[in-house]
Formats: C-alpha cells, sequence, structure tokens
C-alpha cells in the first residue's frame, strides 16, 4: 500500500486546497484484505475527509470519507475500503472544518 498523505481544507467550492498549517501527519497505516485504516493527528472541534486515487498525477481525486469529526484525543482514525487489485492507491486526508 503506497501513502500519500497532506493537509487540506475545503473551499466553499469544494475544491481541497492547502490548510492553515498545525501538526499534522499520518500517525499509522494498518491494511487487512479489502481495507485500509488510516490514523492521523487531529485537532478538536475540527471536520475531516479523505480522499484517493490510484495514479498520483493523473486522474481526478475521489472522495471516499467526508464530515469525520476529531476524535476527542489528539488523532483521528478512519477505516477505507482497499481495492487489492490496485498496484497502489493514494490517499489525502482534508481538514472540512477550520
Amino acid at each position: 500500500v503506497t501513502i500519500y498523505a497532506t493537509q487540506w481544507k475545503l473551499e466553499e467550492t469544494g475544491d481541497p486546497v492547502p490548510g492553515p498549517a498545525f501538526d499534522f501527519r499520518i500517525i499509522g497505516c494498518t491494511h487487512a484484505p479489502g481495507t485500509v485504516t488510516l490514523e492521523w493527528s487531529s485537532a478538536p472541534g475540527r471536520t475531516y475527509g479523505v480522499q484517493g486515487r490510484q495514479d498520483l498525477v493523473l486522474g481526478s481525486w475521489s472522495t471516499l470519507l467526508q464530515d469525520i469529526p476529531a476524535s476527542s484525543g489528539a488523532s483521528t482514525t478512519a477505516e477505507l475500503p482497499l481495492d487489492p487489485a490496485a498496484p497502489s492507491y493514494f490517499y489525502r486526508v482534508f481538514q472540512v472544518t477550520p
């Protein structure tokens, strides 16, 4: 599994743009048949989403999950579908609410 992650926020148009800086990073990534679980640092009161695609350069990002509320702790976890036939898959976590 290939993981690409960065922090984004959504504009009113629905397009992700780079968000304000804070200590954002992928903390963990695990996978099992058919699923991948991402864990990232998060801030209380914020909402996140995850997008993915099979090619880092070509194609559009598909929103896989949206409106994921930050956990009460310092990180948030999301379980996502994983196509076992895909040679690689790229994910990005974005911030929906500031």
